[in-house]
């Protein structure tokens, strides 16, 4: 009721400004290694951290919103900022602005800007050594001329070097890793309180934080989540956003974004299982479908319905919880795994057990968080 009251006044006392705040989600793909495609290996370390670092710093660097402003065609920095998503590669840059109009075409020249400066860094990246094995085949192709005049084919090191020429050419031609995933959102800033509303505002306030107090303390006690960081471990990452379970509704903004947070190849069999009985599987296993049709072939099976497993490029199985036979059946055969946690209602102990049922086998396992 505290919580509520507080609200209440708080709405009415809050003046709005007329500054405006567009936002806009975008997936930055870390590119392949020149190296990787010389030697043909494969990378021994996840090096995503570090390069999302070396991109948020870009991001947030006074070179970047001179370009920016420069894009604008306009001499003063434009108001940004870049946030990521935990440990996610998805990073939500926001533009502040007088107006809807302007702060849109500032956070869409934010985006050009960004994705100029990838698509440069790429072209780098890869020329240098697509000029060192230009230079390296014209000898080689001398060579064997010389020492093998009657010749019909390339020796296999040629071969091996024309491979890599072209995917080096592929990776100069290929379009940047920088994909929108949200549209662009409007939200209005408010302004201060009035001195007048102070008072009330105050003890409205005063009456919700002794109440959420209260909860959370309950809510530590038991051991029930109620953070989404909460959910984040060494061994698997919690994708973001939060889901709502009320409605029936698929959050279509929500679902892309969470796809795109899925482990690659988001093709086979993703197996979505809840932390407990009411942890929300079916409505993340629905939103991971919805978005997974817009890529392809999909289809979404209710196991504990009965349903029989029908297979697609992308089969989405809403497993209920972990520990029914049908689930535990279906884990052996799936290519990933989503565990549904619902926050204020699953303990971290139902995280724990679902999370390690589930992480003994050699597949990804990522973790969505559901509120009611």
């Amino acid at each position: 009721m505290g919580i509520v009251l507080g609200a209440l006044i708080g709405a009415l006392a809050l003046a709005p400004s007329k500054d405006v705040t567009a936002s806009t989600t975008i997936r930055v793909d870390e590119p392949i290694e020149a190296n990787q495609i010389m030697l043909g290996t494969q990378p021994l370390l996840n090096t995503m951290p570090d390069y999302m670092s070396g991109e948020l710093a870009y991001l947030s660097s006074p070179s970047y919103l001179d370009s920016v402003a420069k894009k604008l065609g306009e001499s003063k920095k434009p108001t940004l900022s870049a946030s990521q998503a935990g440990k996610s590669n998805l990073v939500t840059l926001s533009a502040t602005a007088a107006n809807s109009d302007e702060a849109r075409r500032t956070v869409d020249a934010a985006v050009t800007v960004f994705t100029g400066h990838v698509f440069d860094q790429n072209q780098q990246r890869y020329q240098s050594s697509l000029d060192a094995v230009n230079a390296v085949i014209p000898k080689l192709e001398e060579a064997q001329r010389i020492s093998e005049p009657a010749a019909t084919r390339p020796t296999d090191e040629l071969v091996q070097l024309y491979f890599r020429r072209t995917s080096l050419q592929v990776e100069l031609l290929r379009t940047p890793g920088v994909q929108t995933v949200e549209p662009t959102r409007i939200a209005e800033a408010t302004g201060l309180l009035s001195s007048p509303a102070l008072g009330p505002v105050g003890g409205g306030l005063l009456g919700g934080i002794v109440a959420l107090a209260g909860a959370m303390v309950w809510r530590t006690r038991s051991g029930t989540v109620t953070s989404v960081t909460q959910l984040d471990g060494e061994d698997r990452l919690a994708l973001r956003p939060v889901l709502r379970l009320a409605g029936r509704q698929v959050d279509e903004p929500a679902a892309r974004t969470i796809y795109a947070q899925l482990p690659r190849p988001c093709t086979g069999t993703i197996l979505v299982v809840g932390a407990s009985a009411d942890s929300g599987s079916a409505t993340v296993a629905r939103h991971i479908a919805f978005a997974a049709a817009e890529h392809g072939e999909a289809v979404s099976e209710d196991l504990a319905a009965g349903d029989s497993i029908r297979r697609a490029e992308t089969t989405i199985l809403d497993g209920g919880t972990w520990s029914s036979p049908v689930a535990v059946e279906a884990a052996d055969t799936a290519d990933q795994i989503v565990v549904a946690v619902r926050i204020g209602f699953d303990t971290t102990h139902d995280v724990d057990v679902a999370a390690r049922s589930v992480a003994h086998r050699d597949i990804p396992v990522s973790v969505v968080a559901t509120r009611a």
